[in-house]
């Protein structure tokens, strides 16, 4: 039997759930509360989420919106940013819904979904494709459907009436705090941690549909879809799935010439899917993702150029730039996840792209006057060939590590103080608060690491 949504809020699991995924965050509500600040009072914020949820007046704070650019050609994309407090209540629900939807969802990793198209096209199933963009998808979700399904799965009432309050909450920009809470009528906020769960499930009964038994391939990520079939077959299938989106309040792009939108065709001419592109035997990535690629390893020069203006010692800035872009070209391991691009288009079998990328560093270094060292400056086409012995190298590095060595080293110059008062403790003392900043500056740097090779993925 599945447990109550109140059993998730007891205090430890609270406090933990801080700790595993929202400590390092840096995004702000609209109540200007940081989290260093959040952290500061963490027993008491847990004891208001516990009485409140407890007696059902648990309330949402608005979000704060917050406008993400996709590119010059797109509208910038809405995101909306919940309070500390918010956010730790949403992780509860997000994990609520997890174990609810086990089963319901079909959670292949953006990886698994390129895989599977790499096998089906080397099997030679198929020969045509049909690739289906669903229109402003997080907007349109209707909420009489979307409960409906909920109420079918869920049956805890306090829960259902977290995730109503949850999706009906209002987002407001940094200037306008005046607007009625409460008053979002259709479609789920980008940005909660609920929200992709949310939307999955509805589409859940759609997903399963065309995956079991179908005669074809289908594969979706969030409103992106691409199925492999036989172009006999196809305009049937383009008909069904504009059927089933229409019949659950949302649209498809128009079929179309454009790539990034719905289109189809034959799988000998190439297509292009979640960033990849794919050419007869061959797996690239899409111009697009590699300008991306391209434009952040010159951020890494041009940040570098910026620093020389100042007065910095030159030795010091170089190894600060090689750090860096060694960032860029193999990504990282956190917490034993991996991020950067290479890892994105791991599946690609395009050798000369990668010493493309490679060159394109090196003439960097000659444009920004920078010395090339390859004994410092690693390389995007043995990065990829190391993605494959992740257990045993040292390559790729795995960040997390130091940090872990330098709170031990914490905890064990915490145990040298003598506290009585003696030079000896005083100076003990300022060596723990040392290492206390010495942590801090680590955890900033990873996150603005990983905030800065997550900007060079491009797939929507």
């Amino acid at each position: 039997m599945m447990n109550t949504i109140l059993d998730s809020f007891d205090e430890q699991t609270l406090i933990d759930l801080y700790d595993d995924a929202l400590v390092d965050g840096n995004s702000i509500g609209v109540d200007g509360v940081t989290n260093s600040k959040f952290s500061d009072f963490l027993e008491d914020e847990v004891k208001i989420i516990q009485r409140k949820v407890a007696n059902g007046s648990y309330d949402f704070s608005l979000y704060k919106e917050k406008l993400i650019l996709k590119g010059r050609d797109s509208k910038p994309r809405a995101i909306s940013i919940p309070t500390n407090r918010d956010k730790l209540v949403l992780k509860v629900l997000h994990g609520f819904l997890k174990d609810a939807f086990d089963g319901e969802i079909i959670a292949d990793s953006i990886h698994l979904k390129i895989k599977g198209i790499k096998n089906n096209i080397n099997v030679d199933n198929y020969d045509y494709f049909i690739k289906i963009d669903i229109r402003n998808f997080f907007p349109s979700i209707d909420h009489e459907i979307l409960k409906k399904l909920l109420y079918k799965k869920i049956s805890d009432q306090a829960a259902l009436n977290l995730i109503d309050k949850a999706i009906k909450q209002t987002t407001v920009s940094p200037e306008d705090r005046d607007r009625e809470k409460y008053a979002n009528t259709r479609g789920v906020s980008q940005g909660l941690s609920i929200s992709g769960l949310l939307a999955d499930f509805y589409l859940s009964h759609i997903d399963k549909k065309h995956t079991s038994g179908a005669s074809y391939h289908y594969y979706r990520f969030v409103d992106d879809i691409l199925i492999l079939c036989n172009e006999g077959e196809s305009e049937l299938i383009r008909n069904e799935i504009a059927k089933d989106m229409q019949d659950i309040g949302l649209e498809i792009h128009e079929f179309g010439e454009n790539e990034k939108k719905s289109t189809h065709g034959k799988i000998a001419d190439g297509f292009q899917f979640l960033g990849y592109k794919f050419i007869g035997d061959r797996i690239t990535v899409r111009e697009s993702s590699v300008d991306k690629i391209y434009n952040g390893i010159n951020r890494v020069f041009l940040q570098h150029y910026k620093y020389s203006r100042k007065n910095l010692k030159k030795k010091r800035r170089v190894k600060y730039l090689y750090k860096r872009l060694n960032y860029k070209i193999t990504g990282c391991v956190i917490k034993g996840k991996q991020y950067g691009w290479l890892y994105f288009f791991s599946f690609i079998n395009d050798q000369e792209l990668l010493y493309k990328l490679d060159a394109h560093v090196k003439r960097a270094c000659k444009r920004f006057k920078v010395p090339y060292d390859e004994s410092k400056i690693k390389r995007f086409s043995r990065a990829y060939h190391e993605l494959s012995k992740m257990e045993t190298t040292n390559y790729i590095p795995d960040d997390e590590r130091d940090v872990r060595k330098s709170i031990r080293l914490l905890k064990l110059a915490e145990v040298d103080i003598t506290q009585d008062g003696s030079d000896s403790d005083k100076a003990n003392k300022k060596k723990v608060e040392k290492k206390q900043k010495l942590i801090k500056s680590q955890q900033r740097e990873l996150r603005e690491i990983v905030a800065d090779i997550e900007e060079d993925i491009e797939f929507y």
